[in-house]
């Protein structure tokens, strides 16, 4: 299905999908798309245009506001939830961006100790740890 700067997603829930809450169909605007994730209390992370935003059911739920990386020099490589459902942001170049409840972003990069600031990959383990696949190793 698609419509003009707008995206519908449909999801059949599988067996192996039923820990996701996902809605069977939503409309996302798509102009300047950077990454879509979807959400495990349902709905969808969008970031796109430079901003960070959550959807639901084709409205927009929250408004966490405009990136804290220069998009044009530091582009959206992976993105994932933690446990308590905030997004963390991987980088080409800028690391990784945690946001908060709040929606205020902390960087995790070399300086904090990350193998490198270009990330491949980002995923939450079950007891909450975060893992980090970066082009200096994980």
């Amino acid at each position: 299905m698609g419509r003009h700067r707008s995206l519908a997603i449909r999801h059949r829930p599988t067996a192996d999908a039923s820990s996701l809450d996902l809605p069977v169909e939503q409309t996302l605007p798509v102009g300047g798309l950077d990454f879509l994730l979807a959400s495990r209390a349902g709905g969808y992370w969008r970031l796109a245009d430079g901003k960070v935003q959550k959807w639901r059911t084709n409205r927009l739920e929250r408004e966490v506001g405009p990136y804290p990386w220069d998009a044009r020099l530091t582009p959206v490589t992976a993105a994932c939830e933690d446990l308590q459902g905030n997004l963390l942001v991987g980088t080409r170049g800028g690391g990784v961006f945690w946001f908060d409840s709040q929606g205020q972003a902390t960087c995790l990069s070399t300086n904090e100790g990350l193998s490198h600031n270009l990330v491949l990959s980002l995923q939450v383990d079950r007891e909450g740890t975060l893992w980090v696949g970066t082009d200096g190793g994980a």
